[in-house]
């Protein structure tokens, strides 16, 4: 934290509305839902299963496929649906600022990186693209574990609420230190960064987001 000082001066009113902004990640889940639920159970419904598992490339390849397609399809709706905000935010809103230090941001006064807004913008990425991967993943062990794709869709339903719950309602430093396993935390990442956050590994200080990316 030494050293560090604002050389310039930015109009930055609608930066914390853009990090906060968390719709898009809403609609984000709802596409991984709908399209990977039905990459296994689909076949199991129609007995494709049956037939794939007969040919050569229908067992250990068909599944290494499916999964490639998987975080395929993750990376591309994440890419789109994070372009398009920034897009919108960009024209509609004011952006200015982005060469800055985080620092210079009110809600990032304390945040324990020193890194440009914009460097943080593609950091948040990544991690969010993280987040939705994990998912999908989950999504996908639903879908193979299930005959139909109803009760893979519900049960993924299920732990996305159950997750979410968590990471609302588990505000202390304990549910903290819990909801790093959390990947939800992985989507709205900022919030490690509003506040000096540390947790003690073995007598020494290590910072929250570091253990949240690692756990």
């Amino acid at each position: 934290y030494s050293g560090r000082q604002i050389e310039e001066i930015y109009d930055t009113e609608n930066l914390p509305d853009y990090f906060q902004y968390s719709f898009s990640a809403i609609l984000i889940i709802i596409m991984l839902l709908l399209g990977v639920v039905p990459v296994f159970s689909g076949e199991c419904e129609s007995d494709m299963d049956i037939i794939l598992n007969t040919t050569p490339l229908g067992r250990r390849k068909t599944i290494l496929g499916k999964i490639s397609s998987t975080l395929i399809y993750t990376v591309l709706v994440t890419l789109i649906f994070s372009a398009c905000d920034f897009i919108a935010f960009l024209v509609f809103g004011n952006m200015d600022g982005l060469n800055q230090k985080l620092y210079a941001l009110d809600m990032f006064n304390y945040a324990p990186v020193d890194m440009k807004v914009w460097q943080f913008i593609l950091m948040m990425f990544a991690i969010k693209l993280l987040g939705m991967i994990i998912l999908s993943l989950v999504f996908l062990l639903c879908s193979r574990l299930f005959k139909n794709s109803v009760t893979p869709f519900i049960t993924g339903m299920i732990i996305l609420v159950l997750l979410m719950l968590c990471r609302t309602l588990f505000t202390t430093h304990t549910g903290d230190v819990c909801n790093m396993l959390n990947p939800v935390s992985l989507i709205i990442y900022y919030s490690y960064f509003t506040s000096f956050s540390v947790v003690n590994v073995f007598g020494s200080p290590v910072f929250m987001y570091q253990l949240s990316v690692v756990s």
